[in-house]
């Protein structure tokens, strides 16, 4: 209860769930079955039209306690089921397009963001990704990059990863990291 109630303190009551039914509802994904163990609380994580968001919080006080966490980020084919117990994060309203630069080519998107949305930002301005295939509005960003996946028929520009000039991390402490282009403070990129 105590951890529950910290948690609503980290995200807000709305966004904590330790409902039965929710449990078994975010437990469906393509791989459904192959492990039935429930999370002991969901965790919905937003971010704002800026970007910000509380994953650093709740990463670090998961870590301070050792609870387990297991991220969602869509329904796919990844298993997205704790091994026991432990926070379940839903990650799908981490889903901005933050920023699309047509100048340098490039767009900044948040892992939750459907390749589908990344692709009509990139059309409001002429662009699009080089290698840009059959993907739906449910296919998102982080497990393209995560996963290697390429468009059907798409292998001249390489994988979705390839195209990647940087990555901001939020390691399990809280810690946040950038990595590639991103790392260097003072660019204009």
């Amino acid at each position: 209860d105590e951890i529950v109630e910290r948690l609503k303190e980290i995200v807000g009551p709305r966004f904590v769930s330790t409902n039965p039914i929710d449990k078994i509802n975010y437990q469906h994904s393509l791989a459904y079955g192959a492990f039935k163990t429930l999370p002991d609380v969901i965790v919905r994580v937003e971010s704002d039209n800026n970007g910000r968001h509380p994953l650093a919080k709740i990463l670090s006080f998961a870590n301070e306690h050792k609870i387990p966490i297991v991220a969602k980020g869509g329904v796919g084919m990844g298993i997205s089921s704790p091994l026991k117990g432990g926070i379940l994060l839903d990650m799908l309203g981490m889903d901005k397009v933050l920023e699309v630069n047509p100048t340098l080519q490039y767009v900044i998107a948040e892992g939750g963001a459907s390749v589908y949305s990344i692709h009509h930002a990139l059309r409001q301005h002429g662009l699009m990704l080089p290698n840009y295939g059959t993907y739906g509005p449910a296919v998102v960003i982080g497990a393209m990059v995560n996963k290697g996946g390429i468009g059907y028929g798409m292998t001249r520009y390489g994988w979705i990863a390839d195209m990647v000039l940087g990555l901001e991390v939020v390691l399990a402490n809280g810690e946040t990291v950038r990595l590639g282009a991103l790392a260097n403070q003072g660019t204009t990129f």
